[in-house]
């Protein structure tokens, strides 16, 4: 493993893509509270849980437009966010605000 500077010397874009796809799949696998009186913020973090959905592609959607308010709510490193239902998996594409670059990747699970 290097060490931090030498991760933020060389490559950086590389660096930040990867932790920016750690911390929006880190919100997938945190199921939210369902407490209705939780004020946004750190207790809101996560997701419900696909199956509460419902059944049906229909659910997948509303899941991914869950995901985008939350990536939004908690990911400051993305920006313009769309979510698409490719292949029955949630594909996502942001841009990086850091540099403006679009980057496109599948969500596991």
């Amino acid at each position: 493993m290097k060490l931090l500077f030498e991760r933020l010397s060389s490559d950086p874009d590389w660096q930040l893509k990867t932790a920016v796809k750690t911390a929006v799949a880190q919100l997938t696998a945190t199921e939210t509270l369902s407490e209705e009186d939780v004020p946004p913020g750190i207790l809101d973090f996560g997701l419900p849980h696909v199956v509460e959905l419902g059944p049906g592609p229909s659910s997948l959607v509303r899941y991914g437009e869950a995901l985008a308010r939350r990536i939004e709510q908690f990911e400051p490193r993305l920006r313009i966010i769309a979510i698409d239902v490719v292949d029955k998996q949630l594909q996502i594409t942001a841009q990086l605000t850091s540099n403006g670059e679009a980057i496109t990747w599948r969500v596991n699970g």
